[in-house]
């Protein structure tokens, strides 16, 4: 199970994996990721400055700051139907959510009832 806890005033972020295999289980959002924009990685380890050494799906490693680092939930990576149903709407979710779907070949995503993406 991972644990984020957000420290108010230090904007600290800790991941603490506890080895429950969890789909979320240590993963943060790669911001400016080189070929998506916005991708899910996995934490792999802290770096000699505090950061985070975070993997994408390709194995490439990117440093992400603790401040800046935003958890991924389980929802965003399961391209779901109505946007409204992600656990966390913020820009990497949407996108990732986008995509996974378009490459599903299902390019209709819903926001709530009347209003459709394609």
């Amino acid at each position: 199970v991972a644990v984020f806890s957000f420290i108010p005033g230090a904007a600290i972020m800790e991941v603490l994996g506890a080895g429950g295999g969890s789909a979320t289980s240590g993963r943060v959002w790669i911001e400016n990721h080189p070929t998506d924009g916005w991708a899910p990685g996995r934490v792999d380890s802290i770096g000699a400055g505090g950061s985070y050494i975070v993997v994408d799906e390709q194995g490439e490693k990117f440093d992400i700051a603790q401040d800046k680092a935003r958890p991924v939930d389980a929802n965003c990576l399961k391209g779901v139907e109505d946007l409204l149903s992600l656990g966390d709407f913020n820009e990497g979710a949407l996108l990732h959510n986008v995509r996974v779907r378009y490459f599903r070949d299902e390019i209709y995503t819903g926001i709530g009832g009347p209003i459709l993406i394609s």
